[in-house]
């Protein structure tokens, strides 16, 4: 441990996501920085993930503490939170997803937390980045929940925003006030990254799909093109990893286009960085992402990635250098930039190699946590001089 600070993570789990998923590598990153202990909150008929990611941090040597409760408004959760918060001597208190940011907000708003805190900005609400993305939009700003947010926001004292686009999307629309922030992508623990697989030319192309089964991530569009591609493929497969809310329109969808043998729906598993290194080319055809830790999943794997060229997977992936950019809600570009990989062994080799000598170099866990170290006290220095002037 280097540096003499106390962290506390507060988050809420329902189920397994993005935030989840980089919290279980970005705290052991942390923890050998400073001492990086995290508050897992759940609610009482929805255990299995809070506890399972618990488990898989307590393995890592993360201290865990768990509190579950039974109704989002109850004040004992802000009570746990602060008594946490408190008696760990914390110097720091970081949120994770809205509902630690509200909880955490009214502490701050009623004076009961008298530490800094700050909150990682994944995205901003799934109703209206489902209908326009990060486009700013009139109806935003009359919106109750806009209001509702900006009035929590306006309680913290920094921002952490995992993109550009991010980064963009809450400073034009007014959501965050005029306090510390910082643009800090996702990092990855190069450590998990597998020996790369030869990538030779098959008749038999397997395509995967790794995401939450929710309408953002594009699998109709996926679906579609590789209906396409069983033209020039006839063994082609499509294999879907992840399971959510979509599953069932998506297996139907599956079914009416004669696809039953073509397209495998894995649901969750454990070890997919393992799966995706046996695939031909990974397809992210989401319709907007915050950041996107599969591409760093598909990056690790070695395997070449075909994205929408939308936010924020423009913003990692350089088109025909380290992945391919499709035309936006095109399957038939999708179908083109496909064909262009299988039909090409050394372009998929040199953009496969390209992606992970990125992925070592720019999204590698020690910059993000040397990021995540500078930030942390910056804000502590800010809260400090703010109440030496109060």
């Amino acid at each position: 441990m280097t540096e003499d600070l106390k962290v506390l993570h507060v988050i809420n789990i329902g189920g397994y996501g993005g935030a989840e998923k980089l919290l279980l590598q970005l705290l052991p990153a942390l923890n050998q920085q400073m001492v990086a202990d995290c508050l897992i909150l759940y609610k009482e008929d929805n255990p299995e993930a809070a506890l399972k990611i618990a488990s898989e941090l307590r393995d890592r040597k993360i201290e865990v503490y768990i509190y579950s409760y039974r109704k989002l408004l109850q004040g004992s959760i802000r009570k746990a939170i602060r008594n946490y918060a408190i008696q760990g001597k914390y110097d720091l208190v970081h949120g994770h997803l809205k509902q630690a940011d509200f909880w955490l907000s009214i502490l701050k708003k009623r004076g009961q937390l008298k530490i800094p805190v700050v909150s990682t900005m994944h995205g901003y609400n799934d109703a209206y980045e489902n209908k326009y993305g990060f486009v700013i939009k009139k109806s935003l700003f009359f919106s109750p929940y806009y209001l509702v947010s900006r009035s929590i926001f306006r309680q913290l004292d920094g921002f952490i925003l995992i993109s550009n686009i991010v980064s963009e999307f809450f400073n034009r629309s007014g959501l965050l006030p005029r306090v510390s922030q910082k643009v800090i992508p996702h990092g990855y623990d190069t450590e998990l990254i597998p020996e790369v697989k030869a990538s030779l030319r098959s008749l038999q192309p397997r395509i995967a799909i790794p995401g939450r089964l929710i309408r953002r991530k594009g699998h109709l569009y996926a679906i579609e093109a590789v209906r396409q591609l069983k033209a020039f493929f006839p063994g082609i497969t499509l294999h879907i990893y992840g399971d959510g809310p979509e599953r069932q329109t998506l297996e139907n969808k599956v079914r009416s286009e004669g696809l039953d043998n073509t397209v495998i729906f894995h649901g969750y598993v454990h070890d997919l960085l393992m799966s995706l290194r046996d695939m031909d080319v990974i397809l992210i055809p989401s319709l907007w992402e915050g950041f996107g830790l599969v591409f760093l999943d598909a990056f690790a794997a070695g395997v070449p990635v075909v994205a929408f060229d939308l936010p924020a997977g423009n913003e990692i992936i350089r088109h025909g250098y380290n992945g391919l950019l499709a035309t936006p809600y095109s399957s038939d570009s999708l179908v083109e930039n496909i064909q262009l990989l299988m039909n090409d062994d050394l372009l998929r080799q040199k953009i496969s190699m390209a992606a992970r000598q990125e992925l070592i170099a720019v999204f590698n866990m020690r910059s993000m946590t040397k990021a995540y170290t500078e930030f942390y006290k910056t804000v502590l220095s800010n809260y400090k001089k703010n109440n030496r002037q109060s």
